[in-house]
């Protein structure tokens, strides 16, 4: 591109026959469409220039020749348009370069070598003087910028961040029904890493055990029981790298059927639990994630179940899960996914 502007501006300026001192000064009209507003600014195409030419060529003075400069977005890349026209704003030649780059350096390189070569033509003559890069404008870090550590594995939030998290899971639960079940968590909460802590609810689904005694003979008669556990739970969690601690307060009621072939009972019963819980979470992306539960819960209440008088079940003093499930982070205005 550099070589294709030099040739075009060069045959512009070969044909201007006078080439007073007072012409290789121009006034600047330098334009970034929408779009565009990532290409560098006006200060920066100055600065190149007034390297490339050896002294500032742009002045404010009216009755001089006048330098258009328009980056545009175009496509995947960037179309920088360079118009040189004389005071009367007759055009005296314009020049069209594209890049398909994703940034403009590229571009606006070329369109400098096309601009110095068109306000000045002995600059082609002369060593181009090393040019400084711009310098840019110091973004501040973050506080917690400063401490957070290179080189290893991202989590789904940075340290720090406050946001609101969704989460739901499937879990295999032992000791809160007469038998081994399948239940589900679905969890609203709130975090500022590495703190978080958050509301779930909790179900369980239906679980039994059957026994059968021989009342009479030829006469046997079958005796289950089943529960089912529906709550709500507060987690506040604290989490190092991909590992996360948690305690757990599970509050609810347990649904329990007892019956035979003769009787049924049914009850439904005050169920408190709490204890730890651990997780692995494997961050997908900037706010999405899965993780691996494993869960101990000391029973605060002991619930037996009677058939015709005699215990069947009673509520096992630990109970506990194992899941699996999904999250999803809403980083909250002003923080960084």
């Amino acid at each position: 591109m550099q070589r294709t502007a030099f040739a075009t501006f060069l045959t512009l300026a070969l044909a201007d026959k006078i080439c007073r001192a007072e012409e290789s000064h121009v006034r600047l009209i330098y334009e970034r469409e929408p779009g565009a507003e990532i290409c560098q600014k006006e200060l920066d195409f100055r600065s190149q220039l007034t390297a490339k030419l050896g002294y500032d060529a742009i002045t404010t003075e009216e009755g001089t020749r006048v330098l258009r400069v328009v980056l545009a977005k175009r496509g995947l890349g960037f179309r920088g348009t360079l118009e040189l026209s004389d005071a009367a704003r007759k055009v005296l030649g314009s020049r069209s370069i594209a890049s398909k780059g994703t940034d403009c350096h590229e571009l606006l390189s070329a369109l400098v070598v096309a601009a110095a070569i068109s306000i000045d033509p002995s600059s082609i003559a002369r060593a181009p003087e090393p040019l400084a890069a711009p310098k840019a404008t110091p973004v501040p870090a973050p506080p917690h910028a400063a401490s957070a550590p290179t080189g290893k594995t991202r989590s789904v939030i940075d340290p720090g961040s406050r946001y609101l998290s969704v989460d739901a899971a499937i879990l295999l639960a032992l000791g809160t029904e007469p038998g081994p079940t399948a239940g589900g968590t679905v969890g609203l909460g709130f975090g500022s890493r590495p703190w978080s802590a958050k509301a779930e609810v909790r179900f369980d689904a239906s679980a039994s055990t059957t026994t059968t005694a021989i009342a009479a003979p030829f006469f046997p008669t079958f005796s289950a029981v089943s529960g089912s556990l529906f709550g709500g739970a507060v987690v506040p969690c604290y989490q190092i790298a991909l590992l996360r601690g948690c305690a757990t307060l599970l509050l609810g009621g347990l649904s329990v059927t007892g019956g035979s072939t003769i009787s049924l009972t049914s009850t439904a019963r005050f169920f408190a639990a709490a204890g730890p819980r651990f997780e692995v979470a494997l961050p997908i992306g900037g706010v999405a994630g899965l993780f691996f539960r494993a869960e101990l819960l000391a029973n605060f209440t002991r619930t037996e179940a009677f058939v015709d008088g005699v215990s069947m079940w009673r509520v096992p003093p630990v109970s506990g899960s194992l899941g699996f499930g999904g999250e999803l982070h809403l980083p909250l205005k002003g923080a960084t996914p």
